[in-house]
C-alpha cells in the first residue's frame, strides 16, 4: 500500500450505489445538489459501459464492503480512486458513515483526503486463459457432491502440499480483514506486499495459515480427477475447474485506489470496525 495526496481536480464524480439498500437512494439527490452547486458533473454508473467510464475523476461507491468491490472492479484498471459511503454494517473499505456524509462534503471541496494504494491479484485458469482480478480474496471451494479436498500448491518451484478441506482462501492484504479473517487468518498490514493462503475447515490440527511473497507466482492444481472446485471472486462464483485445469496467481498490473480522510489511518480503522479498546 502506498499513500498520497489527490492532486488532480475533481470534476467528474461518479456514483455506484447498491440498489437494495433504501439509504443508498436517499444519498444519490443531495449528492447531484452538491455537485450543482460546486460546478461538478454527477454521473450514476450502474449501467454505463467502461469506456465512459475511464473519464471519472472520482467514484462514490454507496453501499457496504461489497459496494466498494463491486466499483473497483469497474474502474481500478483505470487508476480512479473509490471512496466508499457505509449504509451497511462493517464497511471496512469505506470511509464515512451515510448520516456523516452530508456535513463532510468539504472533504472533497478543500482535497482533505488522500488515496491509499492496494495490490490487487490476477488470477488465471489455465488452458481456459481466463483472466479474474482479486481485490479482497478469491476462494477456491469444493463443489457439490465433491468430497473434502487438498491441492497442490506451488510457489514458484517449491511445492507445498495443502491438507483435506472444503476449500481454500487466497487473501490480499485488504481482504486479510474479510472472509480469512472470519476463517482464522490474520490481519494483515496493507504495506505488505503478501498473499495469505488458508484452508477452509481443514481436516487436520496441523493446518495453518501461509503468507507468501508477490515475487513467486503461485499455482493450484487438483490431484484427482474427479474433484471439481468452484472459484469465487470477492465474493461471487466466477468459474469451475476440474483436473485437467491449473489456477495461477500474482500480482497484477495496478493496484486499487481507495480513498480516505486525512487522519483515518489503518490502525484507527482497525479500532473503530473490529470494537478494538
Amino acid at each position: 500500500m502506498e499513500s498520497l495526496e489527490l492532486k488532480i481536480l475533481l470534476q467528474k464524480i461518479g456514483i455506484i450505489y447498491n440498489p437494495r439498500k433504501r439509504e443508498a437512494k436517499k444519498l444519490i439527490p443531495e449528492l447531484q445538489k452538491w455537485g450543482e452547486n460546486n460546478l461538478k458533473e454527477i454521473y450514476l454508473l450502474n449501467n454505463k459501459e467502461n469506456s465512459f467510464i475511464n473519464d471519472i475523476d472520482l467514484v462514490i461507491a454507496i453501499g457496504g464492503d461489497g459496494t466498494v468491490l463491486y466499483a473497483l472492479q469497474k474502474v481500478a484498471k483505470y487508476n480512479i480512486p473509490v471512496l466508499g459511503i457505509n449504509t451497511g454494517r462493517l464497511g471496512f473499505l469505506t470511509t464515512l458513515e451515510a448520516k456523516d456524509f452530508e456535513k463532510n462534503f468539504h472533504i472533497l471541496e478543500r482535497g482533505e483526503f488522500f488515496v491509499e494504494k492496494h495490490p490487487v491479484l490476477e488470477l488465471k485458469v489455465i488452458p481456459k486463459n481466463v483472466t479474474y482480478y482479486i481485490f479482497n480474496e478469491a476462494v477456491l471451494l469444493k463443489a457439490e457432491n465433491t468430497p473434502l479436498i487438498s491441492f497442490e500448491l506451488f510457489y514458484g518451484q517449491e511445492s507445498i502440499t495443502t491438507s483435506p478441506a472444503d476449500g481454500l482462501i487466497i487473501a490480499s492484504a485488504s481482504g486479510s480483514t474479510a472472509y480469512a479473517l472470519s476463517a482464522g487468518g490474520p490481519v494483515i498490514f496493507p504495506e505488505l506486499n503478501v498473499v495469505e493462503v488458508l484452508s477452509i475447515c481443514a481436516h487436520s490440527l496441523s493446518s495453518r495459515p501461509l503468507l507468501l511473497s508477490f515475487d513467486r507466482e503461485i499455482m493450484f492444481s487438483l490431484p484427482r480427477r474427479s474433484w471439481q472446485v468452484e472459484i469465487w471472486i470477492d465474493g461471487k462464483q466466477v468459474d469451475l475447474i476440474g483436473k485437467n485445469e491449473r489456477v495461477i496467481i500474482k500480482k497484477a498490473p495496478f493496484n486499487a485506489e481507495l480513498l480516505f480522510l486525512k487522519d483515518w489511518n489503518f490502525f484507527k480503522r482497525l479500532k473503530k470496525k473490529l470494537h478494538w479498546r
